[in-house]
């Protein structure tokens, strides 16, 4: 079915609508995960999380040495785990 050239031309501009809309989102989302990361870094840095851990896998001593590790996370003595 052919489509009338009026028609293509508000499904572009519709569609150009919408690229311009996401892109502007997508910038304000950046724009905002910069600054947390700038008064995160002004903060001096903290850590986000502060877990205390005991190794089980290094992945560095496997026979195809990797990047990564399997720990278990031992939960602070005054917080027993739940199930």
């Amino acid at each position: 079915m052919m489509r009338a050239p009026q028609n293509l031309a508000m499904d572009a501009a519709s569609y150009m609508l919408d690229a311009a809309q996401r892109s502007f989102l997508f910038w304000d989302t950046m724009r905002e995960a910069g600054n947390n990361f700038v008064s995160h870094e002004q903060a001096g840095c903290p850590p986000v999380l502060i877990f205390d851990f005991e190794t089980v896998v290094d992945g560095r001593k496997l026979k195809r040495p990797v990047n990564y590790a399997l720990v278990r996370i031992t939960p602070p003595e005054d917080m027993p785990p739940s199930n």
